[in-house]
Parts: structure tokens; C-alpha cells; sequence
């Protein structure tokens, strides 16, 4: 064998080792599957015929179903899914029903990813959202910075409403200067939530 062809077949060698190493110092990007896939099979057993590709009772679907909870819209379809299962109407009584072992397994499943989706929603990424103060916050706020010890100010005070000219028509007799703000927006039970106290042209105008 000539020196040439020597030199061919060590130089054929060597692109075919890097080759083989690229390739396997390549990554494998494997994409993890869900938990929520668990369920897709009780999914199609059970729900499908009133929620499929040919049928979508109270317009909600179910074959194509994501995964991903990172979307309000998805959340509130799971969220659906396990409320009913929790309530016992879902699936119809006339249809074929899970045993109690299969709905018990379905909602110890999906109830866990809900929380977790629900708290990233809620979560702000550890930046701080900018709010206004309450109407509660607001009202002591003022009465402290000015010493207002007015009890129309004080804590837990409500305005009476009194029929002062005797026409049958009650008015409000409260002095507090906040009664005409509207109401703040109420999140799960708490009205000083940072994302719902936003400010507006209507707020600024009071």
C-alpha cells in the first residue's frame, strides 16, 4: 500500500472518530413527561364521548388537553376536571363509571400540579408589584399623618344611614372622606392584594 493511500485512510479515520465524538458529546434533550399524562387514559375512557374532537359539552375539550398548567385558561380546565370528580357529577350517571380507586388516583395526581401552578401564577418572580394603598390603609394612613382622632375615621366604623327629612329617603351621615371611593377589588378573601390595587384616571380624579 503506497504512503499516499496510508495517509488517506488515517486522515478517513481520524473525521470519522471526531465525527463519532461530536456526536456524542451532543446532548440529548430529552423532554420529561408529565404527571398529568398519568390521566389522559381515564380521560379518554371515561370523558371523551361528551368532551372529544366531535363533541364539546359546555364548550370544554379534552382530547387535546395540554399538559402545561402555565395558562390560566388550561388551569381552570383541570381545575374543572377535578371539582367535578371531588362533587361526584362527573361522569353522568347514565354513562360508565370509574371505580372509586381510579377517581381517588386521578385527584391525588392532578390536585398537587394545581397548587404548584396556582402559586407560580400568584408568584411575582421576587420583583416587587407596584400598588396604591387601600381604602382601609388609605383612611389610617390620613388619620395619622393629620392626628385625625375623628370617630367617622376610626377602625371598624361604619357610616349610619338616617332619614333626615322624614321622606323616607336614608342618607349618609358619615364624615369619613373615603365613603365615596369604590370598593377595592377582593382577591380570595383580601383587598390589599399589590396586583389588584392598581391606580387609574378615575382614582386620581377623586
Amino acid at each position: 500500500m503506497g504512503i499516499i493511500a496510508m495517509c488517506l485512510i488515517r486522515a478517513y479515520r481520524a473525521h470519522l472518530l471526531i465525527t463519532v465524538f461530536c456526536f456524542l458529546a451532543v446532548p440529548c434533550v430529552v423532554v420529561a413527561a408529565s404527571p398529568l399524562d398519568e390521566v389522559k387514559p381515564f380521560l379518554n375512557k371515561y370523558c371523551l364521548e361528551c368532551h372529544g374532537a366531535d363533541l364539546q359539552e359546555n364548550n370544554k375539550r379534552f382530547d387535546n388537553l395540554d399538559t402545561s398548567l402555565a395558562k390560566l385558561e388550561t388551569l381552570q380546565l383541570w381545575q374543572g376536571i377535578v371539582d367535578q370528580l371531588n362533587l361526584g357529577d362527573m361522569p353522568p350517571k347514565d354513562a360508565p363509571q370509574p371505580t372509586n380507586n381510579e377517581v381517588a388516583r386521578v385527584i391525588r395526581v392532578v390536585s398537587p400540579r394545581l397548587q404548584d401552578a396556582y402559586a407560580e401564577l400568584r408568584s411575582t418572580g421576587g420583583q416587587t408589584v407596584t400598588r396604591r394603598l387601600n381604602r382601609f390603609e388609605l383612611r389610617n394612613t390620613i388619620r395619622d399623618l393629620l392626628y385625625i382622632d375623628d370617630p367617622e375615621l376610626r377602625i371598624g366604623n361604619r357610616p349610619r344611614l338616617i332619614d333626615n327629612n322624614g321622606n323616607g329617603r336614608v342618607e349618609n351621615t358619615s364624615t369619613d372622606p373615603f365613603r365615596s371611593f369604590p370598593a377595592d377589588e377582593i382577591e380570595d378573601g383580601f383587598d390589599n392584594i399589590g396586583n389588584r390595587l392598581v391606580m387609574s384616571d378615575f382614582l386620581l380624579k377623586l
